[in-house]
């Protein structure tokens, strides 16, 4: 399901000439709009993680990588 973003309703601030300068939405629509931009970042950062797989191991390799270090620890 994508999801979908909120309502905006802005209001404009204008200076002097006309020219739009700022805008104001009230506090749900903006606390909305940064839940959804930190959505994106985080699903930006874990797609680059999954891409980078160097950070990864398999599980076999985690598990074999533990009972070395069991072993080696047993014989000491």
């Amino acid at each position: 399901m994508k999801p979908s973003l909120p309502e905006i309703s802005p209001q404009y601030i204008i200076d002097k000439g006309g020219k739009k300068t700022a805008v104001i939405i009230d506090i749900e629509t903006y606390e909305k709009l940064l839940e959804e931009i930190e959505d994106i970042y985080l699903g930006c950062l874990s797609e680059a993680a999954l891409k980078d797989e160097s950070e990864f191991k398999s599980h076999a390799a985690v598990v074999k990588s533990i009972a070395k270090s069991s072993k080696a620890k047993k014989k000491k």
